[in-house]
């Protein structure tokens, strides 16, 4: 009996050990090298970002292969959305995560120190880039990245009287008065309102006046300087930064100061989320300027292909300078095609003289073609004054929601608001003791309540030549959040 109790204690000590020495002899496969996944330029153009479930095989030398595509999801990040994919299957980032694939090494699975094949399952998630230089390609691409209004308060109205005041001293013709400008004295007030403690909002207002005040006066560079100091606030209205950024490239192309144009225009581009042809052709000029004759083509192709697509006629002068940069780079056949359009659009004896010498064989002295570009300033934009808190719907307050919603609508000519409709929603439960930002939670509860603040906005219309103007694709983000009291 000893001797079986004693057999059997051995028999159990050697099966255990012995699967201990089994589970030591398998080590799994380790990354060396994660995937490099390159973004899509389709996707970019779209705005999307998304995920791809894969299944491959990792072989003995720590290779990847015989990947496939188990599952996928897209979805457009809107506002502050982080896109929680869910029924959304969409194959736009398949070829990108199989070439990630064979970017992947491993050290290979090993059993008993022999090195084994293993099969392996993971998810690449792509999200939207949001960097400056992503922004730009995909405005280039063809994008039109949503441009939404900024949570920004609005100028208490007093103040913005004070200021209103000064723009009519500027100009008082722009806002139908018919008494003498007087800019100096615009100039003083305003400076004697920055003397105050001021919001970041009510200071860009005071620094853009100026930068007109001074435009009146001839003072470009204090106009510049003006514009800059608006773009260093923060946080300021989208509609307030584009303006600063197109007075200011304007002024620096004016001034032949070509790299600080392009650095504006970018700027401008990114913020305003798609292609403006007319920021595209300074842009071109600019670097024409600068030398660089291929990245001026470029965008002088990308300001006629929008115009094109939003139904805009093509430019003179647009077409004057791609025939300079064909002619510059040899490129006779395409000169050629362009000066006809040129002479169709502009008809003129140069241009007939031109396409006549084209047209025999002949050259064309392109030195003495300046590229004549005078920008001017277009007028003044649509400017808030009063923004409505809307009133909490009584069903979500009731059942402690927070949420949002995006309204676009159009700023009349004579500063209402018309036509709003809803863009995007998020509305959501929450718990205040851990609160949460309404993300991916489509809902509508918010809906009537947003529609209806919005159609108590007011603004100052976009003037331009003195004329107010109706503008549209204006969008506002409203946020209704519970206050913890």
């Amino acid at each position: 009996m000893k001797l079986l109790v004693i057999a059997g204690l051995l028999t159990a000590v050697f099966v255990f050990q012995g699967v201990r020495a089994s589970e030591e002899s398998v080590q799994p496969a380790n990354m060396i090298n994660g995937p490099q996944l390159i973004y899509p330029d389709e996707a970019l153009m779209k705005g999307l970002s998304g995920w791809v479930v894969v299944r491959y095989d990792v072989t003995e030398q720590g290779d990847v292969e015989n990947g496939e595509i188990l599952s996928n999801c897209a979805w457009t990040q809107i506002g502050e959305s982080n896109g929680r994919c869910k029924d959304k299957p969409n194959p736009i980032f398949d070829q990108a995560a199989l070439t990630a694939l064979t970017t992947m090494k491993y050290q290979p699975k090993r059993i008993d120190g022999a090195a084994a094949r293993s099969a392996k399952k993971t998810r690449l998630t792509s999200r939207l880039p949001n960097d400056r230089q992503s922004r730009l390609r995909a405005v280039y691409l063809g994008a039109q990245l949503p441009t939404i209004e900024r949570n920004v308060p609005a100028v208490k109205q007093q103040m913005f009287r004070s200021i209103l005041k000064a723009r009519e001293l500027v100009d008082p013709a722009l806002y139908q008065l018919s008494r003498k400008p007087n800019p100096q004295k615009a100039i003083e007030q305003l400076k004697k309102l920055q003397a105050r403690e001021l919001s970041a909002t009510a200071l860009a207002e005071t620094w853009d006046a100026l930068a007109h005040a001074y435009l009146k006066t001839n003072d470009r560079a204090a106009a510049k300087h003006a514009y800059r100091e608006v773009l260093k606030l923060q946080p300021i209205t989208v509609r307030r930064e584009l303006s600063a950024l197109k007075g200011l490239y304007q002024m620096e192309f004016a001034d032949k100061e070509y790299q600080p144009v392009v650095d504006s225009i970018d700027r401008f581009l990114v913020v305003n989320g798609r292609l403006d042809p007319d920021a595209a052709f300074v842009k071109a000029a600019a670097l024409y300027g600068m030398g660089s004759t291929s990245e001026s083509l470029v965008n002088v192709l990308a300001a006629e292909r929008v115009a094109e697509i939003s139904g805009r006629s093509k430019r003179d002068d647009w077409l004057h300078l791609r025939f300079i940069i064909y002619s510059r780079m040899g490129d006779i056949t395409s000169a050629l095609v362009t000066m006809k359009e040129l002479t169709q659009l502009a008809p003129s004896d140069e241009y007939a003289a031109m396409l006549s010498s084209l047209t025999n064989g002949g050259t064309v002295d392109i030195a003495d073609l300046p590229v004549d570009i005078t920008p001017e300033w277009s007028g003044s934009d649509y400017l808030p004054i009063t923004k409505i808190q809307p009133i909490y719907p009584r069903r979500a307050l009731s059942k402690g929601m927070v949420g949002w919603v995006i309204v676009e609508f159009t700023v009349t000519a004579q500063g209402m608001v018309k036509d709003p409709f809803v863009v995007e929603n998020c509305a959501m439960v929450v718990n205040l003791r851990n609160p949460v930002a309404c993300n991916d939670h489509p809902g509508s509860v918010f809906n009537n309540a947003a529609l209806t603040a919005a159609l108590k906005f007011k603004y100052f219309p976009k003037v331009i030549d003195g004329v107010p103007i109706d503008t549209a694709g204006v969008q506002n983000k409203i946020t209704f959040e519970l206050l913890d009291e």
